[in-house]
């Protein structure tokens, strides 16, 4: 961590990984067909998402859709921009009720 700039490495890396694209699970991955999909929920959670950067973030975001095999995860980057992509579900952790 900079110690004169608490955040500011981190802020970096976030704002080069989302200049990037999400890289999400594969239709494959998700295997919908043998194991279908939930939605219609929004659950606070952190998930671990990785970018065509290179990069590895953690944002805190919401869980859209969820089954065995994935996690659907949504969050606005620092410029507002939305991001929605497919995370393994060994990728997402649950946030308490206060997030």
């Amino acid at each position: 961590m900079n110690k004169r700039y608490p955040g500011a490495i981190e802020r970096e890396i976030e704002e080069a990984a989302v200049r990037s694209r999400a890289i999400g699970l594969t239709p494959e991955e998700l295997d919908e067909e043998h194991y279908p999909v939930t939605s219609g929920i929004s659950v606070p959670v952190q998930a671990w998402v990785r970018f065509q950067a290179s990069a590895l973030i953690r944002p805190v975001c919401e869980a859209i859709a969820y089954n065995t095999k994935g996690v659907q995860v949504r969050w606005r980057d620092r410029q507002g921009q939305e991001i929605t992509v497919w995370v393994a579900a060994s990728m997402v952790e649950r946030l308490g009720p206060r997030g």
